[in-house]
């Protein structure tokens, strides 16, 4: 018929020929592509840059160093997992 779509089969688990990691992937590039998690992602770089320009200073260190390393090692541990 015109004008409609065929539509890829979904993937499967189960699927011998790509695995669980298709799934995995697919479900992942899924939750990547939404705006909200993309501008979550942007707003921790952004604030990420902001703590190492802060960590160039010495009187900011010296007053807040310890927050400011703890907030630069959740934006670390953020990236990580």
């Amino acid at each position: 018929m015109l004008g409609r779509r065929k539509q890829a089969p979904p993937v499967s688990y189960f699927d011998r020929e790509n695995g669980i990691m298709m799934k995995v992937r697919a479900r992942l590039d899924a939750f990547l592509s939404r705006a909200a998690v993309r501008q979550v992602i942007i707003g921790v770089i952004i604030f990420n840059a902001i703590l190492l320009g802060m960590e160039t200073s010495g009187s900011l260190m010296a007053r807040f160093g310890g927050l400011i390393i703890a907030l630069d090692t959740a934006c670390l541990v953020f990236f990580v997992i």
